[in-house]
């Protein structure tokens, strides 16, 4: 993200395998979706996933009895990351495309290095210094 806008989206379509999944599988499946594609990015910073999924903030506390949960905790355990919560109600663009017909998209995770938040405090800092 950049001054609170995203600078890039990546979008998948699902099989028919995953179109029969639950929401849960399909936000997991998502969430290791976004990691596989941007791994680059958070492979030495800390990442904040914002979810609309409460289940998948405990994820470290439910017993695992799904092959994805398995799958998306050994992923999760190589980066240094924090789940947040985010009602459906209080994330309208996400809840609007999950409702809409015909769509297969049906999750939606937003994953944000935190480290682009202490490069913009730093920059905000200097920028006050050099005015001075």
């Amino acid at each position: 993200m950049q001054n609170g806008q995203p600078i890039a989206f990546f979008s998948k379509t699902l099989g028919p395998k995953a179109t029969a999944a639950s929401t849960y599988e399909k936000e997991a499946m998502a969430i290791l979706e976004a990691l596989k594609n941007w791994k680059h990015y958070f492979a030495s910073s800390s990442i904040i996933i914002r979810t609309d999924q409460l289940s998948l903030k405990y994820i470290h506390d439910q017993r695992l009895v799904e092959g994805i949960q398995h799958k998306l905790l050994v992923k999760l355990l190589g980066y240094n990351y924090t789940v947040e919560y985010k009602k459906g109600k209080e994330n309208k663009a996400a809840d609007a495309l999950s409702r809409a017909p015909h769509s297969e998209l049906l999750a939606i995770t937003r994953v944000i290095p935190a480290w682009i938040s202490v490069l913009k405090n730093v920059f905000k800092r200097r920028l006050i210094f050099i005015k001075h």
